[in-house]
């Protein structure tokens, strides 16, 4: 295994380091989800706008079906990457398509929805939502997306900024799939003392991820201490060439990794010598979840594992949808089902095998 010899731990001297975690970021401008009740296909139809360089304009809607599948559709403009998409049980339909309707636009009054495109079924899907009622106390939530996939690709973490549920008072709601009219489902809880849809949304979704899938880990020269800016991240590297933190931002959003202690350059491992810690991961300076990492080198292939245990506690929200969070505990428990474990081959070029897997719930 190729080590860093001969250097003192403040020696200014160029060396590589070599790191296995990434920290991305899913750009996207608006998000509402709604659900259904009874119907005998779907359970959700859920509406994304995008305006950036990496996903493109427009919208994509994601439709939750009964057998837990998802089926996707979007504009032409918006880049969706199969090989990267993954949610619920596995994806359904996978279609680009116009749209006769697209309009997502929000103001003092709410949300102002209307969309509608033909699915692989030639089937007209549309849906109207138009608030009435001023509202500017939303609130930070944290979107259970990672609970119900089976076979992750990457830790996906989904923080709803300016987040609410579309209040039923004043509000027109329709929904329908060809001929069949859909129910949307109310909340059993009040919000801000009003009945409501259990359909929510975020002005400002914020989505951070954590080591999609990687074939090497990151491998990059720095002097130390310093922070390099590698594939987007910004990696900060204490004065013994370790990596305390990788962060990014994103529309004036933060999103942060920090390890205790710092993460150590792998080409720093002794042979059959454990290394140990812990990292936190924080979305606009709020804690989402924590965990532990491990690593071991045994002859110059290196076992990594990145266990997720920390549960995620909400900020802010109200006492009866802190209480809901409770009662219903995936909420805040799904994240701790995570683990991400790796092999990195020092001897075949940093090859790299790794996958998240989902521990028991």
């Amino acid at each position: 295994m190729e080590k860093n010899k001969g250097l003192s731990p403040d020696n200014n001297a160029v060396r590589k380091i070599v790191f296995p975690v990434k920290l991305g970021i899913e750009p996207m401008q608006r998000l509402l989800i709604a659900d259904f009740a009874d119907d005998v296909e779907y359970e959700a139809l859920e509406p994304q706008l995008f305006n950036d360089s990496i996903n493109g304009k427009g919208l994509r809607v994601l439709r939750y079906r009964k057998d837990k599948k998802v089926d996707v559709y979007w504009q032409p403009g918006v880049f969706v990457d199969i090989n990267t998409f993954n949610i619920g049980a596995g994806i359904g339909d996978f279609e680009e398509v116009e749209m006769s309707a697209s309009c997502f636009e929000v103001d003092e009054y709410g949300i102002n929805l209307h969309l509608a495109f033909n699915d692989k079924q030639n089937r007209t899907v549309e849906m109207r939502i138009k608030e009435n009622t001023p509202n500017n106390r939303r609130i930070r939530f944290l979107a259970p997306v990672g609970n119900d996939i089976e076979k992750p690709k990457q830790f996906f973490l989904a923080y709803m900024l300016d987040f609410d549920f579309v209040k039923k008072r004043g509000t027109s709601f329709s929904a329908s799939i060809g001929d069949r009219h859909l129910k949307p489902a109310s909340f059993p809880l009040l919000r801000n003392f009003k009945k409501v849809f259990f359909a929510r949304y975020s002005l400002r979704p914020s989505v951070g991820v954590m080591n999609p899938p990687m074939s090497i880990p990151l491998i990059f020269e720095s002097q130390f201490p310093a922070i390099k800016y590698v594939e987007g991240m910004n990696v900060s590297i204490n004065k013994n060439g370790n990596i305390e933190s990788i962060n990014r931002e994103y529309e004036n959003i933060n999103y942060e990794i920090k390890f205790f202690p710092a993460f150590p350059n792998m080409l720093d491992l002794q042979d059959n010598q454990p290394v140990k810690g812990k990292w936190e991961f924080k979305i606009a300076q709020d804690l989402i979840t924590s965990g532990t990492f491990s690593l071991n080198n045994y002859n110059g292939v290196v076992s990594a594992e990145i266990d997720v245990t920390g549960l995620w506690k909400p900020v802010g929200l109200p006492f009866s949808l802190n209480l809901f969070t409770k009662i219903a505990g995936f909420f805040r428990k799904w994240p701790a089902t995570y683990k991400w474990i790796a092999t990195v081959d020092f001897n075949d070029s940093f090859k790299m095998s790794s996958s998240w897997i989902r521990k028991e719930k």
